[in-house]
């Protein structure tokens, strides 16, 4: 999906698309199938986020004495008759409150059911020549070049729930994300190499030396940069370019990507995969944003799992192929997270003894 169809999107939750930009987003949802059960979900997945929030800000006290306080104005200088109406209104209006508010309450019961911790543990920076530091969880380290004859290096560890801002001696920015390492020289200017496991985003000044990433036996070469890279352990490296342009290599391939490209390489022996992506989807996790397009339920999971203390039980292996599309956002429980995703898949979740069990 082009980035003018999800601005549209985004206008369309917010109702602010002119009457022009109601015939583009009009016409793409007519082009095809896909593009109609895209919208669908879509709107499926915004509404189900208005009734959560709907049902957490439900406060029936003050609806009701609002409502009790205007009528019991009102109520002296109207007949008998129209009182009685009045009144079986109130009735109504109280009935449909307490509807709502045991609709919040179960809505809270079963969200507190799903609730799991979030981890939030500090960032670790080690040193060879011994330096140990505990760094702030979302914080940042400007990091100083070091000139000397012994080979020093440093690491910086984000933990799970973690996140972290790193400058490094070049003025070059890199964003880690959970569970990600990042190991590189003290004296950084001489070889602006650095190692990476885990998931990061890289701006990269251009300085007329080329920038190298080496993350699960791939290699990235920059000149001047924005792309992310996704190097879980067992997983596939997945670089996907912002802008400017990079080249991925590993022991069988080579691919040069222009902006919005995307490499896979998931065996270093075999060819590396390239295709044309929306990149917002995978760099909105720096805004605490999980984009997901399509995504298995094993792999949203397995993300979910970067930030919370879950263990997954499936009650079926088919289940971990269940899609997903949509957003969920990180600042939210994940109970809230799973309330979304049940409502618009065809799955459900419970809570057994500290595991997190996923049935139909």
């Amino acid at each position: 999906m082009d980035e003018k169809i999800v601005t549209l999107f985004h206008k369309y939750r917010a109702n602010t698309l002119s009457k022009d930009e109601y015939a583009e987003l009009y016409a793409w949802v007519e082009h095809n199938e896909e593009n109609r059960q895209y919208m669908a979900t879509f709107i499926r997945l915004y509404k189900t986020q208005l009734m959560q929030e709907t049902y957490r800000s439900v406060d029936p006290d003050s609806a009701y004495n609002s409502i009790r306080s205007r009528y019991n104005k009102r109520k002296k200088s109207i007949r008998i008759r129209y009182a009685a109406i009045a009144a079986a209104c109130l009735i109504a209006v109280i009935s449909t409150i307490a509807i709502l508010y045991q609709r919040a309450g179960e809505g809270n019961h079963r969200l507190e059911q799903l609730d799991f911790q979030r981890s939030v543990q500090p960032v670790l920076f080690t040193s060879t020549d011994g330096e140990v530091k505990s760094l702030k969880n979302g914080g940042e380290l400007i990091s100083a070049n070091s000139i000397g004859t012994a080979a020093i290096y440093h690491t910086v560890q984000t933990q799970r729930g973690g996140n972290f801002k790193l400058v490094l001696p070049d003025q070059s920015i890199v964003w880690l994300n959970a569970n990600t390492k990042i190991r590189y020289a003290a004296n950084f200017l001489a070889n602006r190499t650095l190692e990476l496991e885990g998931e990061a985003f890289f701006d990269v000044k251009k300085n007329g030396t080329a920038f190298y990433v080496k993350s699960g036996g791939n290699t990235i070469r920059v000149l001047g940069t924005r792309f992310n890279v996704s190097a879980y352990a067992s997983k596939p490296v997945v670089t996907t370019l912002v802008h400017g342009s990079v080249e991925v290599s590993n022991s069988r391939d080579r691919l040069v990507l222009v902006p919005q490209q995307q490499a896979t390489s998931v065996k270093l022996d075999a060819p590396m995969t390239l295709k044309t992506v929306n990149t917002d989807i995978y760099i909105s996790w720096m805004d605490g944003v999980f984009e997901f397009h399509g995504a298995k339920l094993e792999d949203i999971m397995e993300q979910l799992a970067q930030w919370y203390e879950i263990e997954v039980v499936y009650q079926s292996p088919k289940l971990k192929d269940v899609q997903f599309t949509g957003s969920l956002f990180r600042d939210n429980s994940i109970a809230y997270s799973l309330q979304i995703i049940q409502e618009i898949s065809d799955v459900k979740f419970r809570n057994e003894n500290g595991r997190l069990y996923v049935y139909k």
